[in-house]
């Protein structure tokens, strides 16, 4: 059994490169009874670019466990008054960081109080840091590096944006719907199986800071949407989104190679 957690390559890897992957995963999954996929998204790329025969597919999504379930009822709701737009995630050019900051531009001019809070290190910091003084905005958006858990994250921010040109199915974004923020992502890879746009948060496509910037005023100027959005997550994220049964799922799949194996014997 193996697993297949995001992204089965980078959009910027070399054509030689896939090449490479295509072939070398290929040989590799003859030799494999199941994969674990992240999403029906990733279950695609897995027939499509790599030819894994879909029997051999089960998709299992990300769950968060009880804890951290129960922990987040304690996040103190949105503030939509304090105007506190968030994001985390890595600093590097697939989490499209720079999509952010230019809607930052855009969202400042109608609402000068604005604030932003980008939460995450990586490579892409000191020119992500430059951009931000060169529009403006050193005094508007916050780089916090890491913080020690995503609970505190949530606390300091009232709409979380997802800005990624690529994904799997981000751990961040279910932290973000269990403590009921509202959410503006991109919908990338397995985003849109979490997320429905429009009943538990907005989605955008990848790349449009002008959609970025939309919806975040969309939920500023709307409190009562914002905070539906928000309930609605979590609740979505209660239901269907549960490590527990996370647990269940994979029990099953290796019930299910087993009882293969037998036949087969």
């Amino acid at each position: 059994v193996s697993s297949a957690l995001g992204n089965l390559y980078k959009s910027t890897t070399g054509s030689w490169k896939k090449l490479a992957y295509r072939f070398a995963y290929s040989a590799f999954c003859k030799r494999i009874d199941r994969v674990a996929a992240v999403s029906h998204d990733t279950r695609t790329d897995l027939i499509q670019e790599f030819g894994v025969h879909p029997r051999n597919i089960c998709v299992i999504h990300n769950g968060l466990g009880d804890e951290f379930l129960e922990d987040a009822k304690d996040v103190p709701p949105p503030d939509f008054s304090r105007r506190v737009i968030g994001t985390v995630g890595a600093l590097i050019p697939e989490k499209g960081v720079t999509d952010l900051i230019r809607a930052a531009y855009l969202i400042r001019a109608k609402l000068p109080e604005i604030q932003f809070v980008i939460v995450g290190d990586g490579p892409e910091r000191d020119a992500l840091e430059q951009q931000v003084k060169q529009i403006g905005l050193s005094g508007h958006v916050k780089f916090t590096g890491w913080m020690p858990s995503e609970l505190d994250t949530m606390s300091t921010i009232d709409i979380f944006v997802m800005p990624s040109h690529e994904e799997g199915l981000p751990y961040v974004v279910l932290e973000a719907m269990a403590c009921r923020r509202p959410i503006v992502a991109s919908g990338v890879g397995g985003v849109p199986e979490a997320i429905t746009d429009g009943e538990s948060g907005l989605l955008f496509k990848p790349g449009d800071s002008d959609a970025i910037a939309d919806g975040v005023l969309r939920l500023l100027n709307n409190p009562d949407l914002a905070q539906r959005l928000g309930n609605q997550a979590r609740s979505r994220v209660e239901s269907e989104f549960c490590a527990r049964n996370k647990v269940t799922e994979v029990e099953q799949m290796y019930l299910d190679v087993m009882a293969d194996i037998s036949i087969i014997h």
